[in-house]
């Protein structure tokens, strides 16, 4: 099919996506149904894109590499899951595999693959909020009217019933760990708010109050204790606000925020940090934000523990391939036997965010010889 075919093609399952998944789920008596068109590409980002009795909307929040998740799963191995009773099959530990699941309420549900010959064009999830057993005649009703009402077909094998752990079915473990330290900084971020934060509010609320015991003459001091706390205050939040999301990606964009980054770094450090920053052009957020954080990674890696005395940070874009890479010149280290430090996510970590977006990561050290980081990822439109 040409590529304007393909486009077309694309555009037609779009249109009829919202009222296919309507139809399924009254023609089947279900409670919700997703639908996922999936994009083109080695490794796309999946999210649900249509939900018919949605409660919250929340399964739009979802975005899911290949392999995680009822979407991801379905994706990865090209037939569909069945889950009878939520609540039996999937312990409570490994909820966190099917964020669907907690999304919507679901008790049971049915997610399976339509095609186009060889292509999987999209997934589907057909649940309910209350258990209900999705036996093999049911399985095949659902697959083959779906399948009819965007003109594909449903695949060739029968749904794989899920109990509890299965090969093939679990979380890579550096994603388990991801998941795991974005689980810890919530809490952390929790702990801030309601000790630090809320503490400073109720300090300056106490001194405002005060003003009404006061003499007025003692008023412009106590005004100025409390507009010193509420200072903190909005230093504090300003604080929290830029580990989660550095405000110069979305205000300024990607080169100013990383010519922001190496600055706030050699100043930190105090390790020169050298370099040369092509302006790649509208990436996307999902890859602006996996760049951004791997050069973060590693030039904290490279400034932290290399015992460098300078890092050469440079991103050059051409033919059609974006190259970000972060060298040093410290004492470098065995890549196949690394010491864990800080979080122990560095290298894993910036290896699974590089999956995410199709894109490559190559760590280049030896003992003694200092250490580069080399990312590598196709030059794409904004997403």
């Amino acid at each position: 099919m040409a590529e304007s075919g393909q486009r077309a093609f694309i555009r037609s399952l779009h249109a009829c996506a919202a009222r296919a998944a309507e139809d399924v789920r009254e023609r089947f008596g279900l409670d919700f149904v997703g639908v996922s068109i999936v994009p083109d590409g080695s490794a796309p980002i999946l999210t649900w894109q249509y939900g018919a009795g949605s409660t919250t909307g929340n399964y739009a929040l979802i975005h899911l590499p290949e392999g995680v998740g009822a979407l991801g799963k379905v994706q990865k191995l090209r037939r569909g899951l069945v889950v009878n009773s939520v609540e039996d099959d999937i312990p409570q530990g490994e909820l966190f595999q099917y964020p669907i699941i907690v999304a919507e309420a679901l008790a049971s549900f049915l997610s399976f693959p339509l095609m186009e010959g060889d292509r999987l064009r999209v997934i589907l999830i057909c649940a309910t909020r209350f258990v209900r057993t999705f036996d093999e005649v049911s399985c095949g009703l659902m697959q083959q009217y779906a399948a009819e009402r965007f003109s594909l077909m449903p695949c060739g094998e029968p749904p794989l019933e899920v109990h509890g752990k299965q090969e093939g079915f679990a979380y890579t473990e550096i994603t388990h760990r991801l998941l795991q330290a974005q689980e810890d900084e919530r809490r952390r971020i929790a702990r801030e708010l309601h000790d630090g934060i809320s503490q400073e509010v109720l300090v300056a609320q106490i001194e405002l109050r005060k003003l009404g015991y006061l003499p007025q003459e003692e008023w412009p001091a106590a005004v100025d204790a409390a507009s010193g706390r509420l200072k903190d205050v909005i230093a504090h939040i300003s604080a929290i606000a830029r580990a989660l999301r550095p405000a110069a990606l979305d205000e300024l964009g990607l080169v100013a925020a990383l010519e922001a980054l190496c600055a706030t770094m050699e100043k930190a450090f105090g390790v020169r940090v050298t370099r040369s920053i092509a302006d790649p052009g509208p990436l996307g957020s999902d890859k602006e934000i996996v760049l951004y954080r791997i050069c973060q990674e590693a030039l904290s890696n490279a400034c932290k523990y290399s015992g460098a005395d300078e890092v050469r940070v440079s991103l050059v874009a051409g033919e059609g391939r974006l190259i970000l890479r972060v060298a040093d010149d410290g004492t470098g280290f065995d890549p196949h036997r690394p010491q864990a430090k800080g979080s122990g996510l560095g290298l894993g970590g910036m290896r699974e965010r590089a999956g995410l977006v199709g894109g490559s990561l190559e760590i280049d050290a030896a003992s003694g010889e200092g250490c580069a980081v080399t990312l590598a990822m196709a030059l794409g439109g904004a997403q």
